[in-house]
């Protein structure tokens, strides 16, 4: 089979299971191991036609090819995305069932994969002063204010309804409706009851009520 026959067999399988953005973020990992497939060898010729001939070697080459200019972290997951489509491949006798073993996926030290960037809680204070000062209950001072509140993830602040919020209880609701385009990153499991406090509520009252 063609790898990238293999490869849309594979997002297309993935479509039922995963969310669009799963799907997406899987479609671009896997994007350079094509495009990798159908550059030119030293002779000329595309360097892989037919999954079938795909070797260990072949495997080694395209992770020497990729980690030029990217991180380790990056390098794992776009190769444990490659083993996960091989393991695929296996499944619809595309490729031997020893091959996805082979690819060689770094190992990250402990903290290697954890992010450094955090908003300044300083900085979160001053601009909630200045939108509760001068832009009151708007668009922006609710989602800011939510956010910090909460710790929530913007797809879970996104996906809020007007009944999500409990004004007497003091809670908002996050709640996964994929058929409304409002998909919670855990799906169902993602959903639960958050406390916040009294003046957020009436900051997210006003605004319903007002804007």
């Amino acid at each position: 089979i063609d790898p990238r026959d293999a490869y849309e067999m594979y997002l297309a399988d993935c479509e039922g299971e995963l969310s669009p953005n799963t799907v997406e973020a899987k479609k671009y990992r896997l994007g350079f191991f094509i495009r990798w497939c159908e550059g030119e060898d030293n002779d000329g010729d595309a360097r892989c036609i037919n999954l079938n001939r795909l070797s260990g070697r072949d495997l080694l080459r395209y992770k020497n090819w990729r980690q030029d200019g990217i991180n380790k972290v990056t390098l794992k997951t776009q190769l444990s995305e490659l083993r996960e489509f091989l393991r695929f491949c296996v499944s619809i006798d595309a490729v031997e069932e020893s091959l996805p073993e082979k690819v060689t996926v770094p190992s990250l030290e402990p903290g290697e994969n954890t992010r450094e960037s955090h908003m300044d809680p300083d900085e979160a204070t001053t601009i909630l002063s200045f939108l509760e000062q001068y832009q009151y209950a708007s668009f922006d001072h609710v989602l800011l204010l939510l956010l910090w509140q909460t710790g929530a993830r913007i797809a879970g602040i996104h996906g809020l309804d007007v009944t999500d919020v409990d004004s007497d209880d003091e809670t908002i609701q996050l709640r996964h409706r994929p058929e409304q385009g409002t998909r919670l990153k855990n799906g169902e499991q993602g959903e639960r009851i958050v406390a916040v406090p009294a003046e957020t509520v009436a900051v997210v009252q006003d605004y319903v009520d007002v804007n």
